[in-house]
């Protein structure tokens, strides 16, 4: 099996995995591999190919967190711009739940307006979740990952 990292023109990478095939002709069996240029032909514009490199298995980064923040410049690395909004979508994701369960915490108090304002003062800070200082100040992958704003620990 051979491994190629493919650079897009978004500065994307995509990781492709190509099999060999097995042929017989007359001199008896042999190993082929498929031509990578053909498939990449195939592929959309949106996906335009700037770079192909053979790597080793052992080049892929084993957490894939950030996945789509992968870049290829020689070394796979993430891009930690595009790791940053991959984490606020997480973090809004978080958010949605905590909001649904405030809104039915909220049904549930209709009549008891103190409840209601401290319910309503909870939900106030879960829409600058995104806003968290700590995701800009992020360095490496590691340090993003942890971020998780006071508003959303359980």
């Amino acid at each position: 099996m051979k491994v190629h990292a493919i650079s897009h023109q978004d500065g994307s990478t995509s990781i492709v995995y190509v099999l060999p095939r097995a042929s017989v002709d007359d001199l008896g069996p042999t190993i082929v591999y498929p031509d990578l240029s053909e498939e990449l032909a195939k592929w959309s514009d949106d996906r335009k190919v700037t770079g192909v490199r053979e790597i080793s298995p052992s080049e892929i980064p084993t957490d894939r967190t950030f996945r789509d923040a992968w870049v290829d410049d020689g070394v796979i690395a993430v891009d930690m711009p595009r790791a940053r909004n991959i984490c606020r979508d997480r973090l809004r994701v978080a958010r949605s739940s905590k909001l649904a369960a405030l809104d039915v915490e909220m049904s549930r108090v209709y009549n008891d307006r103190v409840r209601q304002d401290e319910i309503e003062a909870r939900r106030q800070v879960l829409p600058d979740v995104t806003d968290d200082p700590a995701i800009a100040a992020a360095q490496t992958p590691d340090e993003l990952r942890a971020v998780l704003p006071a508003a959303l620990r359980d």
